[in-house]
């Protein structure tokens, strides 16, 4: 309970926000908890492109109208961005200054906007943070010093319905460092992950790397596939997309 009133005091201090909303646990978290403390004097923003696949953006859109919080929508082509085609190790900053910068120039005056990363984003190298910095985007849970733990447990209590919903990410993510991003590639990645999780492997992974796939499940999936009639239906359907080789990355995803 202390780290939440520090998070509503936080927010309390900024008065009027705009949520860079993703519609997963912690940004969902985020909003919830500024609607309670703001009332009216919060909206949510979320940048649609390509790097998103369509179950992600009707969630985006189901979890604002659940918590009652305006959506505004800004549509992006990152692939007209070079800095972001090329893939460097910086790929992330780019994306997200740009991104950020945008919904800085649509929300309205007086609101401040806020970034969920929490504690445990702090912990790793994020390029993305360099420029969440640099735009004085403001970071509540972090400074609520709130960890991805904490923060499932806290959706869990208020009965956010996507509280164990595994993490998401982007597609590009999905894509080699060094390896150009195409549009080819993010829709191959979008329509294995989509195809996966119609079977049932929810929070799958699917990488792309020239004519090879490379599939990581969940921890408690890879049973699954001791069924040859359902390896054999991943496999076609890759083929099906020009995929030559089909690999299954044996380290799974954790189940959170």
């Amino acid at each position: 309970m202390k780290k939440y009133e520090a998070l509503r005091f936080i927010l309390n201090n900024i008065g009027k926000v705009a949520v860079a909303f993703s519609g997963g646990v912690d940004s969902t978290l985020l909003l919830k908890i500024a609607r309670i403390t703001l009332g009216n004097n919060v909206l949510a923003v979320y940048g649609s492109s390509v790097l998103q696949k369509e179950v992600n953006r009707q969630m985006v859109r189901f979890q604002a109208d659940e918590i009652g919080a305006r959506l505004f929508i800004k549509e992006y082509f990152p692939l007209s961005w070079p800095e972001f085609v090329v893939n460097s190790e910086d790929r992330c900053y780019y994306c997200k200054r740009r991104i950020y910068s945008g919904f800085l120039e649509i929300i309205p005056p007086g609101y401040s906007l806020l970034d969920a990363s929490q504690l445990d984003d702090f912990s790793r190298e994020r390029p993305g943070i360099k420029a969440i910095h640099e735009l004085g985007v403001k970071t509540p849970l972090f400074e609520a010093s709130l960890n991805k733990k904490e923060v499932r447990c806290m959706s869990r209590a208020m009965q956010l319905s996507n509280w164990l919903s595994p993490s998401e990410s982007c597609l590009a993510t999905r894509i080699k460092t060094g390896k150009p991003i195409t549009e080819r590639g993010l829709k191959i990645i979008a329509r294995g992950e989509e195809f996966l999780e119609g079977l049932g492997f929810s929070g799958c992974r699917v990488k792309f790397e020239e004519d090879r796939i490379f599939i990581s499940l969940l921890d408690d999936d890879y049973l699954r596939l001791g069924d040859p009639a359902l390896r054999y239906k991943i496999e076609d359907f890759f083929r099906s997309l020009a995929c030559r080789r089909v690999f299954l990355v044996l380290s799974g995803r954790p189940n959170y």
